[in-house]
């Protein structure tokens, strides 16, 4: 795990905060370690692939908060679906299933878009930063 914790360490570090907030608040919902152990299988080792799932879903969330996209970030955590708080974005991971998952962003109108990670990006850090920049452009999209 320590290499693990350096890398996402690493990731953190890249992230460089805008000048400027573009949205007042947002709430992020990641999927609770209780629900992630539930929904992985155990002969896969679902003890450390949770864990290493739930590092990765926090640290993506502090990566969102570094980046200062919004002024505010609350972070909830849920059972893997939408968390309802009317005219409010909500970022959240969208995991119907034990087989698949996504992030997805609500607009303060209400308006859901999946955000995708781009699987083809050559390594992680590329990955994540393709999200950041994804939900980023979202919330410009509705700042005027």
């Amino acid at each position: 795990m320590a290499a693990v914790d350096v890398h996402q360490r690493e990731l953190l570090d890249s992230i460089k905060p805008r000048v400027k907030s573009i949205q007042p608040k947002a709430t992020l919902v990641t999927i609770s370690l209780d629900e992630l152990k539930n929904r992985i299988p155990d002969n896969t080792g679902n003890f450390f692939v949770a864990n290493a799932y739930y590092r990765d879903y926090k640290n993506i969330g502090e990566m969102i908060r570094k980046r200062n996209i919004f002024s505010e970030i609350s972070f909830v955590e849920g059972k893997g679906d939408q968390i309802e708080l009317d005219d409010q974005i909500v970022v959240f991971l969208h995991w119907p299933s034990g087989k698949s998952s996504g992030w997805k962003y609500k607009s303060k109108d209400g308006t859901l878009t999946p955000v995708f990670i781009d699987r083809t990006a050559p390594n992680t850090s590329d990955a994540i930063k393709h999200l950041i920049n994804s939900i980023e452009a979202l919330a410009a999209s509705e700042a005027n």
